[in-house]
């Protein structure tokens, strides 16, 4: 998701620090932004600094004159704060879903995984397909799949909402929707470092208010609304009159003219969005969490049974597999946002959302799916990734000995019953030897499972040749523990 060499700011995102009760990083962000404002939305936060490429990229096809059109409008606090207030709420009583998909670091981590990673790697296939035409094997194709489709769907919904409030008003999306945007603009209301207006030296030329991305400068009255400036400080380089001042200020100062304390101040009357243009803008968030929630409880409808035929018996798995390190169901579905890096830095491809398998509350949290790969004994990338440990740290040797589910042997399905084979395939993949062999009625070989050394890595189910059910597959377990 992020290059190696910066992926530290991964570690260092609001929310996922405050599910992780890092104290250290929250008070890091909460000083910054007491100095200097919301630097955080403008150089920490990647969906903030993906809002800016995009509006950088929507000036190529503008006028130069209207590249930077912005108007000053008033803010939308009933939206802001009910937000933040859902957003308290979630987090507090453990509602993952609603933290998950409001994030702005989640909604950002899931479009990289299950947009922008598709589209290069199906980039690198073509260039791939078209070298080797001309015997350049140099680059190789990469196999390409939808991990999720109810990821996918909502992923595409947050691009579009996302995509279009940056191209057509700049940052509005961090001011009226993100909740981190919102909290962090109570505290840069009383930052140390302002920007702000000498009405002195104000000729009203409006050049300060049209280059600012968050509409909070309004220069008819010489406010400027500090809980939504983004610390972009494009403003302070427009003015020709050098009235656009970066300062040391008191906190809570009752000084005028200098700083806004607050932004209900009625600006002048062509400087206000339209009605229609205020009512479509709440009408396409509404629409987006409607369409959001249809999305998460359609793609519940996936289930855990492998299979259709009549002829063997079904599994199902009525405890899903979660990662190793992610302790419990309960811990997961407590502090995972769903941002995805571990299912998109899994080597196996073994992780991905998971559907309704651990209820309406853990749609989209990682869980292992078997179907295509495995939990490889000699890794942990996940548990070295996670930005908000969810998926707790722990060593190579600590993941080989922690028991995240248990084999589980059918006979009925097994291809040396059903079709007079020799297979042991199941007994060869396992990496910790918990799977065994006895004879049977002919002197024929099945497997059996030594469920105290079994640690539900799923090797043995993922090379089971039984179609179209698996003679052996994981029961998850809801807390893990050690062998």
């Amino acid at each position: 998701m992020l290059p190696e060499k910066i992926s530290l700011l991964a570690n260092i995102q609001l929310i996922p620090a405050l599910l992780a009760i890092n104290i250290g990083v929250l008070l890091f962000l909460l000083v910054l932004t007491f100095i200097f404002g919301r630097i955080y939305c403008s150089v920490i936060c990647p969906l903030g600094i993906f809002q800016d490429v995009i509006r950088r990229f929507s000036n190529l096809f503008r006028k130069k004159k209207q590249r930077y059109a912005f108007r000053y409008a008033r803010a939308k606090n009933i939206l802001r704060y009910v937000l933040l207030g859902l957003t308290a709420v979630a987090i507090i009583s453990g509602f993952g879903l609603f933290t998950a998909l409001i994030d702005p670091y989640s909604a950002y981590g899931r479009i990289i995984t299950h947009i922008f990673k598709p589209v290069f790697i199906a980039g690198n296939n073509l260039i791939a397909e078209v070298t080797a035409k001309t015997g350049d094997y140099l680059t190789l194709k990469t196999d390409l799949e939808m991990i999720s489709f109810m990821a996918f769907i909502i992923a595409v919904i947050s691009l579009v909402v996302v995509s279009y409030m940056a191209w057509t008003r700049g940052r509005s999306y961090c001011n009226t929707i993100c909740p981190v945007g919102t909290f962090l603009g109570i505290i840069s209301k009383y930052s140390l470092f302002k920007v702000s207006i000498d009405s002195s030296k104000c000729h009203g030329c409006a050049l300060c208010e049209r280059k600012c991305k968050s509409h909070c400068i309004n220069s008819k009255e010489y406010i400027i609304d500090n809980s939504r400036c983004v610390a972009c400080y494009n403003c302070l380089g427009s003015c020709k009159k050098d009235a656009i001042n970066y300062y040391f200020s008191v906190p809570f100062s009752s000084k005028k003219n200098t700083l806004s304390e607050t932004s209900e101040s009625v600006p002048d009357k062509t400087e206000i969005q339209t009605p229609d243009s205020s009512r479509r803008e709440f009408l396409s968030t509404a629409f987006t969490a409607v369409l959001s929630t249809f999305g998460v409880f359609a793609a519940g409808k996936a289930s855990s049974v492998i299979g259709e035929d009549k002829d063997q018996t079904k599994i199902i798995r009525n405890t899903p597999v979660s990662p190793p390190g992610s302790a419990s169901h309960t811990h997961l579905k407590n502090h995972c946002t769903s941002c995805h890096l571990c299912i998109n830095k899994c080597p196996q491809k073994v992780l991905k959302p998971a559907g309704k398998e651990y209820g309406i509350n853990g749609m989209m949290q990682p869980k292992l799916f078997f179907d295509k790969g495995y939990c490889d004994y000699n890794c942990n990338i996940c548990s070295q990734v996670c930005p908000n440990k969810t998926i707790k740290p722990i060593s190579l040797v600590q993941k080989q000995n922690t028991k995240i589910g248990t084999a589980a042997y059918l006979k009925s399905n097994c291809v040396v019953v059903t079709k007079g084979l020799n297979c042991l395939v199941c007994y060869e993949a396992c990496p910790v030897g918990a799977i065994g062999s006895v004879k049977t009625t002919g002197d024929a070989l099945i497997p059996y499972v030594d469920e105290s050394r079994c640690i539900g890595c799923g090797a043995c189910e993922n090379i089971c040749p039984a179609t179209p059910f698996k003679a052996i597959y994981v029961e998850g377990m809801a807390t893990h523990n050690l062998i």
